[in-house]
């Protein structure tokens, strides 16, 4: 029954909720469109010995790990804001998990968002365009279990046609999509041209 209300809730909110634009030193919105309702530096990689069982009970996600672009970020949970926008990180080098989603490692899109830049300088996704498939994404969870996660694609997209659906709605598969902003700062608009995804899928031990 929990599966068959989250669908339903999900499908509901997708036909009703507008969202009205993704990250930039504004702290605007990560992304504009429909959003469904639910559902430091890095030297080394966890080892994969402390992964668990997808099967096991999910726990909340507290930090995120990304190896490759040296990313060891603390993760806010985050919902809308009263305008109907996903919210971002409160903080410039925190990472923020849209908690009316599925949690990572649960079935569905997870989704985590990241500013791109501040007043001062880099951000935390400062360097996800960097990622390329096969490079690891980890999730701590608040029971200190670990999943890893592994990158199928990246993607830029001109904020009108990104794929909302495609980021944050159902899916058969345990995924993790990563998004922050790109392109040209619209000074006018205050924000950024573009949407960078990360699309990455749960890694098991077969």
């Amino acid at each position: 029954m929990r599966n068959i209300s989250r669908a339903l809730l999900i499908a509901s909110t997708l036909a009703i909720l507008t969202v009205a634009g993704m990250l930039g030193m504004a702290r605007s919105s990560a992304w504009s469109g429909t959003l469904p309702v639910n559902t430091s530096s890095a030297s080394t990689i966890f080892p994969l010995s402390s992964s668990i069982d997808e099967r096991q009970k999910v726990g909340t996600p507290v930090r995120l790990v990304i190896p490759t672009i040296r990313v060891d970020a603390a993760i806010e949970p985050i919902g809308l804001l009263p305008s109907g926008e996903m919210d971002v990180p409160k903080e410039w080098n925190d990472t923020g998990w849209y908690d009316l989603g599925p949690r990572p490692g649960d079935i569905g899109n997870a989704v985590i968002d990241g500013h791109f830049d501040s007043p001062t300088g880099k951000a935390v996704f400062y360097e996800l365009k960097k990622l390329k498939p096969g490079d690891v994404l980890q999730v701590v969870d608040d029971a200190n279990l670990v999943r890893t996660f592994v990158v199928r694609r990246t993607a830029s997209y001109v904020s009108s046609n990104a794929p909302l659906q495609e980021l944050f709605g159902h899916s058969d598969g345990t995924h993790l999509n990563l998004i922050t902003c790109g392109g040209a700062w619209l000074k006018d608009q205050h924000r950024y041209e573009d949407r960078l995804a990360v699309y990455a899928d749960l890694q098991t031990d077969n």
